[in-house]
């Protein structure tokens, strides 16, 4: 299952949307007002390149924290 479609796109679809595509499927949002879906969108791609910044330091900052030089 790759393709998910979540009905409704406020605050809990976007959620549910949002943690589908960080988990790496492809989401499908509809609502009644096509400005919900695509404002839901705009806020999911968003809070995924947020993410994407602070994984990518965390986790050199954990590689880091966890090696030493002898």
């Amino acid at each position: 299952m790759n393709q998910i479609a979540v009905l409704g796109a406020g605050t809990m679809g976007q959620g549910i949307a949002w943690a589908l595509a960080a988990a790496g499927k492809e989401v499908i949002l509809f609502d009644i007002y096509l400005e919900y879906c695509e404002r839901a969108v705009k806020s999911i791609t968003k809070s995924l390149a947020k993410q994407e910044e602070k994984s990518k330091a965390g986790t050199v900052d954990a590689v880091t924290g966890r090696t030493s030089a002898w």
